[in-house]
């Protein structure tokens, strides 16, 4: 009887055991499942998306050419005012002229066609550039980059200081009239525009 008694014992606890260890079995299983449910795709991609790269806009040039002369800031109100009077009223119309017979029409000396002509190299080397404004580029024409191939040859750093030279001179000044140089950023992103458009990379 008694060795009965110790063998019913021994076999509960082995069934007791058995049962505990399915349990953790159990457990471990779910937790294994928890861990690979954790990673999160849609997170990633989502991030990823943010991260993406503006690319300038491709209509920048038929942009420019149709802004209106008094809102780029390229002349005087006075000037904008008298080209406004023969039918000269967007940068386009501008370009399109001829400075002499322009000249004529607003009654005006010949030494104004060496302006004219400034205005309009301006206006053209601003149209392929992304980013850049004709005022800006009228900087760039006035210490004799007038194209895209002359920035694209040009380094960030040596056209930031031509350009600090000619603010510092009597002219430069007179053309910025107040306002501030462009930094050092933003002619970088010239120049990288002009290379890659000289490097045919869209």
């Amino acid at each position: 009887m008694f060795r009965a008694l110790l063998s019913f014992l021994s076999s509960k606890g082995d069934s007791r055991t058995r049962s505990e260890l399915d349990a953790a079995n159990s457990s471990d299983h779910v937790l294994l499942r928890a861990r690979v449910e954790r990673p999160r795709v849609v997170g990633l991609q989502s991030r990823t998306a943010v991260q993406t790269p503006i690319l300038p806009t491709t209509n920048h040039r038929a942009r420019l050419l149709s802004m209106e002369l008094r809102h780029m800031r390229l002349c005087s109100e006075k000037r904008c005012d008298r080209l406004a009077r023969v039918g000269i009223m967007t940068a386009g119309d501008l370009v399109a002229a001829e400075p002499l017979q322009l000249t004529k029409r607003l009654g005006l000396s010949t030494k104004a066609v060496a302006t004219l002509r400034r205005y309009q190299h301006a206006i053209k080397l601003a149209a392929s550039v992304p980013g850049l404004m004709p005022r800006d580029a009228m900087l760039l024409v006035a210490i004799h980059r007038r194209t895209v191939r002359a920035l694209s040859l040009d380094t960030p750093a040596l056209l930031h200081r031509d350009l600090e030279r000619y603010a510092m001179s009597s002219r430069g000044q007179r053309q910025l009239r107040g306002r501030r140089l462009p930094s050092l950023r933003r002619v970088r992103k010239w120049v990288d525009a002009c290379t890659a458009s000289k490097l045919g990379i869209q």
